[in-house]
C-alpha cells in the first residue's frame, strides 16, 4: 500500500487553518502510541506540527502565518505530513 491521498476543494479565501482544521476534523492523520505528531509541509517547507488528539489537547503549532491564504503557503496543491 502506498501513500494515503484526500482532496480538499479549497476556496479563495481558505487560510491555512482552514485547510488544517479540515484535515483535522475529517481524522485523515493516522497516528501510533509511538508517533503522536505530525509535520505538515509544502514541499521542502514544513509548514504545521499536528499532535493526535488521543494523546493531547494541543492546538496545532504554525510555522508560517495560519491566516494566510491556502494559495499563497501551498503553491503546488500538495499539503504533506508526515511523522
Amino acid at each position: 500500500m502506498g501513500p494515503l491521498e484526500m482532496v480538499f476543494e479549497i476556496g479563495p479565501n481558505d487560510s491555512l487553518r482552514d485547510l488544517v482544521k479540515r484535515v483535522i476534523e475529517k481524522g485523515f492523520l493516522q497516528y501510533s502510541s509511538t508517533h503522536t505528531v505530525m509535520m505538515g509541509a509544502a514541499g521542502k517547507t514544513e509548514i504545521v506540527q499536528v499532535s493526535s488528539p488521543y494523546c493531547s489537547n494541543k492546538e496545532p503549532e504554525y510555522f508560517l502565518n495560519p491566516d494566510l491564504p491556502v494559495s499563497e503557503v501551498i503553491k503546488n496543491g500538495d499539503l504533506h505530513f508526515r511523522f
